[in-house]
């Protein structure tokens, strides 16, 4: 335990000692994070973007009068298809009533002869099945016609798709850059302390203990390095939910609430920086110290 708190206390003396060699490791991590934080809460809102627009995509798909008798069946057919989701029925004597409930009674005489198709309105269970749902429909000798969907609404889905994967590329590749400038910062606290690492050694110190405190610092970048991040997370998003600024721009997002989003984001900032920062120390001493045996 006294080791601990050794190591702990030499980390800080350590970290504000060198402050100005840390000082780039704390911006690079700051910047990332901040990177990183709004890159979450861009992808989580264009996921959900993304679900709401899934959940109100709807294929309407008329029968061919000739199978009107079957539509239990198609029906059935259709829900054993694990890409939809839903199937619902409509008669055509209920499209003529809404008909004439909307034009008036001049549509009436049609209740004689009812040219309107039953048909089915089909959700897909995800958004990507979309355009492969309209093909196979289309290659069913039942459906009169397939609309509501396809390509446009596809290729929105995709681009959304996209910019969430393309989020988590450029967030992988910060990260990793993040590590790569915290191990050289480190490694030059290491050389500004080089004399200091060899008294320790002459004395019989272990690779263990002498690395400990350069660990506290890494882990001291990341906590501090995650501060104002988090800060710019919380009051940013608070700020963009409460100004109205967003629903001004994008009329069509409803951006997503407060909580939980922002505390989980904030967690796995300081998580990441915490591990950007060992990380990036664990590897810039282990070098040298195996370098240096």
């Amino acid at each position: 335990m006294k080791r601990i708190f050794r190591s702990i206390k030499e980390g800080f003396i350590g970290f504000f000692r060198h402050f100005s060699v840390s000082l780039s490791s704390l911006a690079v991590v700051t910047l990332t994070m901040l990177f990183l934080g709004a890159i979450l809460l861009v992808t989580d809102n264009i996921t959900a973007m993304t679900r709401n627009i899934e959940t109100e995509i709807e294929l309407w798909v008329p029968i061919k009068h000739e199978y009107e008798d079957q539509a239990e069946t198609l029906r059935e057919e259709l829900l054993a298809d694990p890409t939809i989701h839903e199937v619902t029925f409509k008669s055509k004597e209920e499209d003529l009533e809404l008909l004439i409930a909307e034009y008036g009674e001049e549509y009436a005489f049609y209740r004689e002869d009812n040219p309107i198709f039953d048909s089915f309105t089909i959700q897909v269970t995800e958004g990507r099945y979309l355009q492969a749902t309209v093909d196979k429909l289309e290659a069913m000798p039942w459906p009169e016609q397939v609309s509501g969907g396809g390509d446009a609404t596809s290729q929105m889905i995709s681009a959304l798709n996209a910019v969430r994967v393309g989020g988590t590329v450029l967030v992988a590749a910060l990260l990793v850059l993040a590590v790569f400038l915290i191990s050289n910062t480190i490694k030059l606290s290491i050389f500004s302390r080089q004399d200091e690492i060899e008294i320790m050694r002459i004395v019989g110190a272990t690779n263990s203990f002498i690395r400990s405190p350069f660990l506290i610092e890494g882990l001291l970048i990341g906590l501090f390095g995650s501060i104002i991040p988090i800060l710019v997370v919380i009051f940013g998003y608070q700020y963009l939910l409460n100004s109205g600024i967003a629903s001004g721009l994008f009329t069509m997002i409803n951006l997503s609430p407060m909580m939980p989003l922002v505390r989980n984001i904030s967690i796995i900032l300081l998580v990441t920086a915490l591990t950007v920062g060992f990380l990036g120390s664990y590897i810039s001493v282990t070098k040298h110290l195996r370098w240096t045996r």
